[in-house]
C-alpha cells in the first residue's frame, strides 16, 4: 500500500481554503467566551490554593540539644556562653 503526498496536503489537491482548519475563526469563537474562562481560572486558583492550605503538613521538624558538660555545676554558664539567655 503506497501513500500519495496528496493525503497529507490536500490543499495541493484543488481543494479551497475554506476547508481547512481556520484558528483566526476558531480563535474568536471562543474569545466570545472569555468571561467564562476568567471566571474558571480564579475559582480553580482559589479551590487550588485552598485545598494546598487545608493539607496537614507532610514533615514535622523538631530539634534538640544534648550538652555534654564534665563539670556538673557550670550548665547555666554553659548556656550564657551560646547565648541561648
Amino acid at each position: 500500500m503506497t501513500t500519495s503526498p496528496d493525503q497529507f496536503y490536500p490543499r495541493m489537491n484543488g481543494e479551497s481554503e475554506e476547508s481547512f482548519f481556520d484558528l483566526r475563526k476558531l480563535f474568536f469563537k471562543y474569545l466570545a467566551h472569555w468571561k467564562w474562562f476568567l471566571l474558571s481560572l480564579i475559582f480553580f486558583s482559589m479551590a487550588g490554593f485552598g485545598y494546598v492550605a487545608t493539607l496537614p503538613p507532610l514533615y514535622r521538624i523538631s530539634a534538640s540539644i544534648m550538652i555534654k558538660d564534665h563539670k556538673k555545676g557550670e550548665g547555666i554558664s554553659t548556656l550564657e556562653e551560646l547565648d541561648l539567655f
